[in-house]
């Protein structure tokens, strides 16, 4: 029903759009596919803003709901008959999702006997709550949405160069009011030697997040810590809009550059197939190493993609079952990085050789996924997506090879109680 709703509008050149509000990471990539979406289609906007949430996923606070002060700033935008058909919808909506809290969806089940899914049932528009939704589009058209940039602040006066780093590492403190992904997780002090570097070099270093991030010890007239702030989701969006370039882990956070236009630098990855959100080799990014428990070393980047587990990031299943170790990226190679994306100069870019041998890997992987004839939502994204990885990380990683070895030898000689428990 909902795509019949979405494909109507469509056809009048409106994209229907009810934000996943309820979830940070959701709200991000959903108001990204709709603003590529809008873009590349020239489409108006309809907005469905959903005040309310169907789920019950957090422990200890009731409700949370992103994104009000950024969507009602891009209503003002609208022109007055999208004004409308927002408000319309959005009061309509909202009514949708309290009447459904109240076991309307058991109701619909009872009668049509079908099983209506209370947490997809009553958002009406486009909002990645379902993997149906890519049916809306066909694949070149989801490819050509993909290399779609866009830029939510449309303001020029943000393309002038500010000389700030907005950093965010995301660790695992947020667990107590959700379960997150533990496989994006990282240590904001191993970027303590990639700061101390970036301030010599004249920049201004940001740390944003939210206020259950670790405490960081860290001292500096050219670095401020705005995750303690009570408007601490306000300052993260004015700060990377504001910023020369994004650092940090991937994760939910990694998308919100994206949106602004911005370049990134993604450590601890671990998302192989959309390689860390990005559409652009301007973006740099390096991979978590994977101990494998049972070979008992660590995967090259090929032995990875041709495991469908790891490829497709069912990472969580796997950490639960020890069967694998997440190792996060060293001070070095983070700083390593940083110099890399620093020294990167677009009119003059070229592909290294060891970048031609990764890409000729990830397009050797994704043919065989599609052989395999594996359905996956992100799967057409994989050739489209681009990313720059510095070569002195795929000397290591790429292909197994003997200082790989070394490295496993080492890792399972200093952490013989973590490997064996």
């Amino acid at each position: 029903m909902n795509n019949l709703l979405i494909r109507y509008f469509l056809k009048k050149g409106y994209l229907l759009f009810c934000p996943k509000s309820h979830n940070f990471g959701g709200f991000h990539e959903s108001l990204l596919w709709a603003l590529k979406i809008k873009k590349n289609k020239q489409l108006k906007l309809i907005i469905n803003f959903p005040f309310f949430s169907a789920y019950n996923h957090y422990r200890k606070i009731s409700t949370k709901n992103f994104g009000k002060k950024i969507i009602f700033n891009y209503y003002k935008e609208l022109s007055f008959k999208e004004k409308i058909l927002s408000i319309i919808f959005t009061i309509f909506g909202n009514f949708f999702i309290l009447i459904s809290k109240f076991k309307i969806a058991e109701l619909i089940n009872l009668f049509l006997k079908k099983k209506v899914n209370k947490h997809h049932f009553p958002f009406l528009g486009f909002g990645l709550r379902d993997f149906q939704e890519k049916e809306l589009f066909s694949e070149n058209e989801i490819k050509n949405f993909w290399n779609t940039e866009i830029d939510l602040s449309n303001n020029n006066k943000n393309k002038i160069e500010n000389r700030i780093v907005s950093l965010c590492v995301k660790d695992d403190n947020y667990s107590k009011y959700k379960d997150i992904s533990k496989f994006a997780l990282g240590n904001v002090n191993n970027f303590k030697t990639s700061i101390n570097y970036l301030i010599e070099k004249g920049y201004n270093i940001h740390r944003v997040g939210d206020n259950t991030m670790n405490n960081f010890e860290y001292s500096h007239d050219n670095f401020y810590d705005l995750t303690k702030q009570k408007n601490h989701f306000s300052q993260m969006h004015d700060s990377i809009k504001t910023s020369d370039f994004y650092l940090g882990t991937s994760s939910s956070h990694g998308v919100i550059p994206n949106l602004y236009n911005k370049r990134k630098l993604v450590t601890n990855n671990i998302d192989f197939i959309q390689s860390g959100v990005s559409e652009s080799y301007k973006n740099f990014g390096i991979f978590k190493k994977i101990f494998d428990v049972n070979k008992n070393k660590i995967l090259s980047l090929e032995e990875v993609f041709f495991n469908e587990n790891l490829f497709f990031i069912n990472v969580d299943t796997l950490l639960k079952k020890k069967e694998i170790i997440l190792i996060e990226n060293s001070p070095n190679e983070i700083l390593y990085s940083v110099k890399s994306f620093l020294n990167y100069h677009e009119k003059n870019f070229k592909i290294s050789n060891q970048m031609s041998r990764y890409e000729d890997l990830r397009n050797q992987a994704i043919k065989y996924y599609k052989k395999k004839n594996i359905k996956n939502f992100y799967l057409s994204l994989y050739e489209s997506s681009k990313i720059s990885i510095p070569d002195n990380y795929l000397d290591l990683y790429l292909f197994d090879n003997k200082n790989l070895n070394d490295l496993s030898t080492e890792f399972v000689s200093l952490n013989k109680k973590m490997i064996s428990s």
